[in-house]
């Protein structure tokens, strides 16, 4: 079977992971600082960023950082997006306003404009939302890019992704580079960088304030610094076997393809059908030819059914998560498997 996800841990990464262990060196330390300055100087070439346990704490914190002690602020946010920030909304004692998507960009929807105080503007499957526009609408609403999906895009000088207050990423096992768990928070404000790092390093301190331990350790960040160093050959790994599933494609199947391939990072490769029958046979045909795919956001999943919001005001999710459907694109795969999906997707019919 080939696998939708599979993590790529290479023997070398561990011989540094291994070193770390063996120093005693386990909890937060040098390490850490490495990987945030790799961010900082090297991939951001700017700003400052934090090392957290997880994409959704960074979240959390993002909006501690942004939210200045306020709470009930009203936070818009896609509906085809992860649960993860629903979670850190409610928990922050903020209120999520729920917004349908563009069909074809899968990002917010801006037809219409609410009366917000924050925005969590997603980079799905590693494309840019528009930032920009968003800046426009709503200049005095604070902007936190969730990019979770595009962690290795290249960053140039006039980067969508600096239009944000605060930029997150994950690294999840599933994510592009991974620790197993682990976020990290980037901005260009030195001031919200420490507020994360007060709010998570939480003991010994004088004065007492409510703060929470969302540390990562020095060999889960042995294990990421090693990935970094390939990301630009991920990035050409996963554009490659994008073009050739692409390629493969019978006019009756699309693929989501807003992308700028000359920057972006491909997260995923998502297949968009004419309807969910088609869909539901293709998924079945890949199993029964041992190829895992899977469905990118479940019905179910849509943040407004999760919290029951009336189906009717989001007619564009409910349909693209019901006709799309995800290949695998990770870096186990082997130009033999990438061959074989390709073989397949042009051979369904």
């Amino acid at each position: 079977m080939i696998k939708h996800n599979s993590p790529s841990i290479n023997k070398n990464y561990l011989k540094s992971v291994n070193k770390q262990i063996i120093s005693n060196q386990l909890t937060t330390g040098e390490v850490v600082k490495k990987v945030e300055n790799y961010f900082n100087k090297k991939y951001y070439k700017q700003g400052y960023s934090c090392l957290t346990s997880s994409g959704t704490s960074a979240i959390y914190l993002a909006i501690k950082a942004l939210s200045k002690k306020k709470k009930n602020l009203k936070i818009l946010i896609p509906t085809y997006s992860c649960s993860a920030i629903l979670n850190a909304i409610y928990l922050s004692g903020n209120i999520p306003i729920i917004n349908d998507i563009d069909p074809n960009s899968f990002n917010l929807d801006l037809k219409s404009k609410k009366n917000i105080d924050m925005i969590i503007a997603v980079n799905i499957f590693g494309s840019d939302p528009n930032l920009k526009e968003l800046k426009i609408l709503y200049p005095k609403a604070k902007i936190i890019l969730d990019s979770c999906h595009s962690t290795g895009k290249l960053i140039l000088k006039d980067d969508p992704c600096f239009f944000a207050d605060i930029v997150i990423h994950s690294f999840y096992s599933t994510k592009i580079i991974t620790s197993g768990h682990g976020g990290l928070i980037w901005s260009k404000n030195k001031k919200i960088i420490d507020f994360c790092n007060d709010y998570i390093n939480f003991d010994q301190k004088k004065k007492y304030i409510q703060r929470f331990n969302f540390l990562i350790s020095d060999f889960q960040a042995a294990l990421l610094y090693e990935q970094i160093k390939f990301l630009n050959k991920f990035r050409k790994f996963r554009k490659k076997n994008y073009l050739k599933y692409k390629a493969s494609l019978s006019r009756s199947i699309k693929i989501f393809s807003n992308f700028n391939l000359k920057k972006d990072i491909i997260y995923r490769s998502v297949l968009i059908f004419k309807n969910k029958f088609i869909r539901d046979k293709f998924l079945n045909y890949m199993k029964k030819n041992k190829v895992e795919c899977i469905i990118p956001i479940e019905n179910y999943e849509l943040l407004h059914n999760y919290l029951k919001l009336n189906k009717t005001k989001y007619k564009n999710s409910e349909k693209i998560s019901n006709i799309t459907l995800s290949l695998p694109m990770h870096h186990n795969l082997s130009r033999k498997d990438v061959n074989r999906i390709s073989l397949l997707i042009n051979r369904f019919v």
